[in-house]
């Protein structure tokens, strides 16, 4: 017998920080300076604190005088100098030294980056392109709500910036880190809600000779209703899925403008479930895979930052049945 547990939650950053933690990669050689973080979508205080960070894999030290950062529509357009330290790093903040608090930039600058993404370049005094980040089509990671900004971080220094899936999700606030060693740190804000917890619990029926997989469980019409009903946002952790009402509902939520985000497992997207992650993947929804046996056991659903299914069951033929 599984079962699943449907939770109304007042917080969720603990949640998606855990969901969609992906540990870092070994950097292979680089022998240039690369652009390593970014706040694309300014910060907790305003969407106007936008900030990027650089970083110099090498041994020595790179003056960066006559360098140019600069987007693919000219803004922002950003004449560099001063040096970056071996293994270090160099801080640009948009309009003024207060877009992150107690830390000097080493450069300020102005004009926004898009949030819908950029297309930009690292040129160095000669012109020569050491590395681009091809946005254009969206941003590879980071996240911003209402409630909640959080930068892009860059897994492998060496690695295509270009790829999507060599950026991550910075933890909490970003780890902007100046020239002069200076990096800071926030501590979030965890306000307590005074509202009644309300979860409901789930029970599909003992598996007999006669279970059939095509007529609709109690626990797969509630799914199937849960993610109808999003207003904003989708946010899934899970081993398998192969039911056909749960994907036909998760890519009509993607087509009619829910953001919906998968975190799948390597093993199940090279076996089992390769052709549903296919799909997935083909209509457009952000897949990614990890292998984290301790978090895919337990399966997780975030619908609208405030609703959390979780249970035991995968989201498949005979889980659902």
């Amino acid at each position: 017998m599984t079962k699943a547990i449907k939770i109304a939650l007042p917080i969720l950053t603990p949640i998606l920080s855990i969901i969609f933690f992906i540990p870092l990669l070994a950097s292979a050689a680089q022998t240039n300076v690369v652009i390593s973080e970014i706040a694309w979508m300014g910060t907790a205080v305003s969407y106007n604190h936008e900030w990027i960070e650089l970083y110099n894999p090498t041994s020595t030290s790179i003056d960066l005088t006559g360098w140019q950062l600069s987007a693919a529509d000219g803004t922002p357009d950003i004449s560099l100098s001063g040096t970056i330290p071996p293994k270090g790093y160099f801080l640009l903040e948009r309009t003024s030294d207060n877009t992150i608090p107690n830390v000097p930039a080493d450069i300020i600058y102005s004009g926004s980056l898009n949030n819908t993404g950029e297309n930009l370049f690292l040129k160095n005094q000669s012109g020569i392109t050491v590395d681009q980040i091809n946005a254009s089509t969206g941003w590879p990671s980071g996240y911003s709500t209402s409630t909640a900004r959080i930068p892009m971080k860059r897994i492998d220094p060496a690695g295509d910036g270009s790829q999507p899936d060599n950026w991550t999700y910075s933890p909490k606030c970003g780890t902007p880190t100046t020239s002069g060693g200076i990096t800071y740190s926030c501590t979030p804000t965890v306000t307590a809600v005074s509202q009644p917890f309300q979860y409901e619990i789930y029970f599909n029926p003992l598996i007999t000779a006669t279970t059939t997989t095509t007529v609709p469980t109690q626990m797969e019409s509630r799914l199937v209703q849960t993610i109808n009903n999003a207003q904003t946002s989708i946010d899934i952790a899970l081993y398998g899925i192969n039911r056909q009402s749960i994907i036909d509902a998760l890519i009509a939520a993607h087509n009619r403008g829910i953001s919906v985000r998968i975190v799948g497992d390597n093993d199940a997207a090279a076996n089992d479930y390769a052709a549903t992650y296919q799909t997935l993947t083909a209509a457009g929804i952000p897949l990614v895979t990890d292998n984290s046996p301790d978090i895919h056991h337990n399966k997780f659903m975030v619908v609208d930052g405030r609703i959390l299914w979780t249970g035991s069951t995968n989201f498949t033929d005979t889980g659902l049945t």
